[in-house]
């Protein structure tokens, strides 16, 4: 009887750090694709030469996101001509244990100063 329910505390507690490592994982590659979008919109929004648009950045950011459903996945790319913000949102699965599946919503967001300032613009990410 002990032995049993030891092996079922056990086996709840191996799920619970096998899941808390796949919303770790999740959370990590919204994080870097939110500052790698920033990051790359500080350096080419409003350039004199070969400008990018917010659209551009959007684009971009699918393309660099990994380990999390696209199609799940809901922001925005926005200036404000000083600045460039980038906020991420995805549905993380989640096995709850016995008890079925749910899902687990993951946000992440970057700021970063713009090298070139201009106007305002948005886009919001359409990955497919």
């Amino acid at each position: 009887m002990e032995t049993t329910l030891a092996f079922v505390l056990v086996l709840v507690l191996v799920g619970l750090v096998v899941q808390g490592a796949l919303v770790g994982v999740a959370w990590a590659a919204l994080t870097r694709a939110a500052e790698d979008t920033a990051r790359l919109g500080a350096l080419c929004l409003n350039r004199p030469a070969t400008p990018c648009t917010t659209a551009d950045l959007a684009a971009a950011l699918c393309q660099t996101l990994a380990g999390v459903d696209r199609r799940a996945l809901t922001g925005t790319v926005a200036t404000d001509g000083q600045t460039i913000q980038v906020w991420l949102r995805a549905p993380v699965p989640v096995v709850i244990p016995l008890g079925g599946q749910g899902s687990l919503p993951i946000g992440a967001a970057a700021t970063r100063t713009l090298l070139y300032p201009g106007g305002r613009d948005a886009a919001t990410p359409a990955c497919s």
